[in-house]
């Protein structure tokens, strides 16, 4: 059985983003720092963020004309999906149970085979704050909520319901974003966010 602490283990470079996962019940906290992130703005204002933590990504390059060598890579492949319903207005602080506007998926895959089929669901709904650019954008999660929604095969969950946080930059690429997306519905059997995991609609005033 993979061992529970190593699940949100962060790695890497400090200029890679990173998210912060609390966890209440177990008094501790994970950082896990991320190989990838890319965004995409929809017509509607909403935004879809998709954060990439693959082991490959920090696995080292062969040498040309030396003997090939194993290389020792990560056994856990994290993917969180940042669905934002509607762009914060200036002043928005995201304290107040109105002001959800995301969905949060986050996915890890273990490779206790090898094959990579043991997997982890979290899903929940927070507020992200958003400076947008032409090519990037920042993103800030805050108030958010995760617990375990599904799991396949051996791991066992380390977290609990815990607190999502973190600040980050992603470049615009809608092409990237389409196919992490469509990667996540062929690893998770169709896995889908359940209605608890949409944050509710937001008022319009008259």
């Amino acid at each position: 059985m993979l061992a529970g602490a190593a699940l949100l283990a962060g790695t890497g470079c400090s200029t890679r983003p990173v998210l912060t996962v609390a966890s209440p019940g177990n008094k501790a906290t994970y950082k896990q720092t991320f190989t990838q992130v890319y965004a995409t703005r929809g017509e509607d204002g909403d935004f879809d963020i998709v954060l990439l933590d693959d082991p490959i990504d920090d696995a080292a390059i062969q040498q040309p004309g030396k003997p090939l060598q194993s290389n020792p890579v990560r056994p856990l492949r994290h993917l969180v999906h940042v669905h934002v319903l509607w762009t914060p207005q200036i002043g928005d602080r995201g304290d107040h149970p109105s002001s959800t506007n995301a969905a949060i998926n986050w996915y890890v895959w273990g490779d206790t085979n090898g094959q990579q089929s043991d997997l982890m669901h979290y899903g929940g709904a927070g507020f992200v704050k958003i400076y947008a650019g032409d090519e990037s954008a920042d993103f800030r999660i805050s108030n958010t909520t995760l617990k375990l929604k599904s799991s396949r095969g051996q791991m066992t969950d380390p977290v609990g319901t815990a607190q999502l946080s973190g600040s980050f930059s992603a470049p615009i690429n809608d092409a990237r974003v389409k196919d992490l997306l469509a990667q996540i519905g062929s690893e998770t059997s169709k896995t889908k966010v359940t209605q608890l995991d949409l944050p509710p609609a937001r008022s319009v005033e008259p």
